[in-house]
């Protein structure tokens, strides 16, 4: 299929803006496979991260290169509505730039295998209060807490929702608590 041909089958891809034929046209043949692993769908890959996200953080990803030099180990939203569809727009945006980026749930985090370990880990469901329908063992929480610092250690970024900050250091404990706040770019609108 030749370039023309190409951009005509895959049109709605190309038409948002965000890819461009001679960049991503082996990305765009695969994009199924990707997404299916990454955990969003295509139109995700497609759409502009600007469309949902902010200024904060458009320039988070894309100072991400630099972050673990920097003692970040990740985003954090904390008490944001719209946290799926952010999250869902920065793994597509790290898709387009050739970034292993994943969205997983807490609950695929706390299987025995750890879930998966791409470059960047998106988690919208990472703590909610007991009230709100979250809730793990002790041992759960030690886990992801065990999970952020190997992840920090690595250089691998992790993006969070957190409902409330408070919370979180209430159910999980002080150290967990401090360790989000001290290494995470916070967002909270």
């Amino acid at each position: 299929m030749n370039v023309k041909e190409h951009k005509e089958e895959y049109a709605d891809l190309y038409a948002p803006g965000a890819l461009t034929v001679d960049r991503h046209q082996d990305l765009v043949l695969e994009i199924d496979v990707l997404c299916r692993i990454a955990g969003i769908r295509k139109e995700w890959v497609a759409r502009k991260m600007s469309d949902v996200c902010s200024a904060k953080e458009l320039e988070w990803v894309s100072n991400s290169p630099t972050h673990a030099r920097n003692d970040i180990a990740g985003l954090v939203y904390v008490g944001v509505s719209d946290v799926e569809d952010r999250m869902n727009a920065m793994c597509g945006a790290f898709l387009r730039n050739f970034i292993d980026a994943r969205v997983v749930t807490v609950q695929q985090l706390i299987e025995p295998s750890g879930g998966p370990n791409p470059t960047v880990l998106l988690c919208p469901n990472f703590f909610l209060a007991k009230g709100a329908g979250g809730d793990v063992a002790q041992w759960e929480s030690t886990r992801l807490y065990g999970l952020l610092l190997q992840r920090f250690n690595q250089g691998r970024l992790s993006v969070l929702y957190v409902a409330d900050m408070d919370v979180l250091g209430t159910q999980y404990g002080a150290v967990f608590q401090k360790h989000i706040e001290r290494h995470y770019t916070e967002v909270c609108s």
